[in-house]
């Protein structure tokens, strides 16, 4: 987080890297969604036969007032592979032969069939709390393994602990480590004091 306005940087990755990963974007709120997902797209939309890789249609999970901002937002950058918007109030159980972009500023119900994985260097105890709540994801990769011993009490079995047997001293390290492709950890959200970023 930056300051007291509690703001978030999107860490950038190639275009190329998209599709290998389920991308499912959090936001507090849709004004930062519809950015994200505005960046976001643009860039998918560079991919090579992306058609074979992604549906046209973006799903959002968000109260439905919020639909004409994000139809508003296709309209005014009409991009070259996504065509529409499906605004619901809750995530989609179906399966699907391709993947698909899902935005979620107001999540009522997680999907059965995917799942996040938060990685934290959040030091107080508090925010790591409010983060998950916020976020109501099922699982937490947390970096040090004090944290886990703070967190315990809040979150039981819900806490991953690190996947490093000898964890590094830097949050960064930690991060190289386990965006390794051979441990096969996927829809990894990267969260600490400065930035926020998609894997």
């Amino acid at each position: 987080n930056k300051g007291n306005r509690g703001e978030l940087e999107q860490v950038a990755l190639r275009p190329s890297e998209f599709h290998k990963r389920t991308i499912f974007v959090v936001a507090a709120e849709a004004k930062e969604s519809i950015r994200l997902v505005s960046e976001l797209i643009l860039k998918l939309s560079l991919m090579k036969d992306i058609e074979t890789v992604y549906d046209k249609q973006i799903e959002v999970v968000s109260n439905l007032g919020n639909k004409h901002h994000y139809k508003k937002m296709l309209f005014m950058n009409p991009y070259m592979h996504f065509t529409g918007f499906k605004v619901n109030t809750r995530t989609s159980t179906l399966k699907r032969g391709v993947r698909i972009v899902d935005i979620g500023d107001d999540i009522g119900e997680e999907d059965p069939n995917s799942f996040t994985i938060f990685v934290s260097n959040l030091t107080d105890p508090k925010r790591l709390v409010e983060l998950y709540n916020s976020i109501r994801t099922d699982k937490m990769l947390v970096f040090k393994h004090s944290h886990i011993k703070t967190m315990q009490k809040q979150f039981y079995n819900k806490v991953l602990k690190g996947v490093c047997k000898h964890c590094p001293d830097t949050f960064d390290e930690y991060y190289k480590i386990i965006t390794d492709e051979n441990l096969d950890i996927h829809n990894l959200i990267l969260v600490d004091d400065s930035r926020m970023g998609y894997n």
